[in-house]
């Protein structure tokens, strides 16, 4: 008897596919695939559900932060500040902000993502996309190929077609199927956190799973990437010992720690390292990777105290600068509005009943400071997640 069909697992396929199906788009109205197949896609899920059973404790938060985000485009004209953009893509940057809140809470629905199919396929994809990065760096170190991880065609941001014309490099930096490697890292951390995190004892093929992952990270060069990785190691590593008699240390994780500090050590002598090092901290320039996600905080902490509390209205920022998600809330929403997003947090974390969505709560809020995973899609993607595995019975994600 052949399976009936179901768009609930189809429409799972898309949104764990999002993050890479929307590097593709139409570059002119800024609209990628990857949400335009969850819109197209959302009616007949819930229509096959038959209903919608939305939770308060998630709808709330997230309505507050969409109304202070309508208000806030008002601002510019109410307290007479800079517009920097035009209103038009303002607007449809507050739009599509609000857009992904919308598909966000509808997800949330209980019935509409089933927790276990949505946890393997992603696995199964992170570790498709690690597999791929290994091959990048296996053909760029023996024969000097540099094998993209996109392709010319269609792409949202256009610039980045751009790259692929380029032969020679100064660091050689893997993206596997994404923009960037920071891109691939901040997908497959979720990974690494499921893997080390979902049970109190962490099964010995978990633990393989989870450096494989871990080790994709580092051959991306991500240097923010390669720093996670490492606290999150750390962490996982003082947890297991935590929960071991000093005595009874198992051998295996003495191994790990052993090994560890060897890879640290190589990996801190070796040119490649050394190179991913120069990059995060410094550059000919003195300018480093670092310097470029944190010197809009200072330009934002010298606004006027109105418009360091209320903010500029969302999307009214300058271009050229790079804003990670809490610079972007600062500036755009102010003191007030990223209150709003703390609540948010905190609400997501201490209604969480495992540990792994806590852990990503955690890491999500850290890295906001220098990077965007509240924006957009990456806010779709994480959150989901995050309400989705706090729900995961206890007897299988600790």
């Amino acid at each position: 008897m052949a399976k009936k069909f179901s768009v609930s697992k189809l429409y799972t396929w898309a949104l764990v596919l999002l993050p890479l199906v929307s590097i593709y788009g139409i570059s002119e109205i800024n609209f990628d695939f990857g949400t335009l197949v969850l819109l197209l896609l959302l009616p007949f899920v819930i229509h096959e559900q038959g209903k919608i059973v939305l939770e308060k404790q998630i709808v709330f938060p997230w309505l507050l932060y969409a109304i202070y985000i309508v208000i806030s485009l008002y601002f510019p004209t109410i307290f007479g500040k800079e517009i920097y953009l035009t209103n038009g893509s303002v607007y449809v940057r507050a739009f599509k902000n609000i857009l992904y809140i919308f598909i966000l809470v509808l997800s949330t629905s209980r019935g509409i993502i089933d927790k276990d199919y949505f946890v393997q396929i992603y696995l199964k994809v992170t570790k498709i996309c690690t597999c791929y990065i290994f091959i990048q760096v296996a053909l760029y170190y023996t024969i000097r190929f540099n094998l993209p991880g996109y392709i010319n065609m269609m792409l949202v941001a256009e610039g980045y077609g751009e790259r692929l014309d380029i032969t020679s490099f100064s660091l050689f930096r893997p993206t596997s199927l994404f923009y960037e490697p920071a891109h691939f890292f901040e997908y497959v951390i979720i990974g690494v956190i499921i893997y080390l995190f979902r049970y109190k004892d962490t099964p010995k093929n978990d633990i393989f799973n989870a450096i494989f992952l871990a080790l994709g990270i580092v051959l991306s060069t991500s240097g923010m990437g390669i720093l996670t990785i490492a606290g999150i190691l750390v962490f996982w590593l003082l947890q297991q010992l935590s929960r071991t008699k000093f005595i009874r240390v198992r051998k295996e994780m003495f191994f790990l720690i052993v090994i560890g500090l060897i890879a640290v050590a190589f990996f801190l002598q070796s040119g490649f390292g050394q190179s991913v090092l120069s990059r995060l901290f410094s550059t000919g320039t003195n300018y480093s990777a670092l310097d470029g996600r944190t010197e809009i905080y200072e330009r934002i902490f010298s606004f006027d105290i109105g418009r360091v509390l209320l903010g500029s209205g969302y999307g009214n920022v300058l271009e050229h600068y790079f804003y990670p998600a809490w610079a972007f809330n600062l500036w755009c929403l102010g003191i007030v509005g990223s209150s709003i997003i703390v609540i948010l947090y905190l609400r997501a974390y201490f209604h969480s009943r495992v540990t792994i969505a806590k852990i990503i709560v955690l890491v999500n809020f850290m890295l906001c400071f220098v990077s965007t995973l509240f924006m957009g899609k990456n806010l779709l993607f994480y959150f989901l997640f995050i309400y989705i595995l706090s729900r995961a019975d206890e007897e299988q994600y600790e």
